[in-house]
């Protein structure tokens, strides 16, 4: 009987997943992805630590690379940020109408997967 509560119990209860955070640094600065939450960050980084720029919302994952929007426009018609863990690069992805470069690699960076 007890066995039986605890099996129902245990179908039901979720227990919180570690989220899984990409994180790449370069040129000063650190790009952190939770992948889970769809949220990104840009942070500079100090002599006293990480400075916040800039949030996004992450709007493209293929599993390979993560692409977020940052600012007030959230949409896909934006210039987004992206990590590519495979070829190790931060690059941009420019979808607005008056784009001139459609994208590009901003640099070259190891994107750590952690959870």
């Amino acid at each position: 009987m007890v066995g039986r509560v605890f099996g129902l119990l245990g179908c039901c209860l979720a227990w919180p997943a570690a989220a899984e955070v990409w994180t790449a640094e370069c040129q000063g600065l650190r790009f952190r992805f939770v992948r889970d939450e769809r949220r990104a960050t840009v942070e500079m980084k100090t002599d006293r630590g990480l400075f916040p720029l800039a949030k996004g919302v992450i709007l493209f994952d293929n599993g390979l690379a993560l692409r977020a929007v940052f600012g007030p426009e959230t949409d896909e018609d934006s210039v987004q940020l992206g990590l590519n863990r495979k070829r190790g690069i931060v690059y941009l992805v420019d979808r607005t109408i008056a784009a001139r470069v459609r994208d590009g690699t901003f640099c070259e960076a190891a994107v750590r997967v952690e959870n």
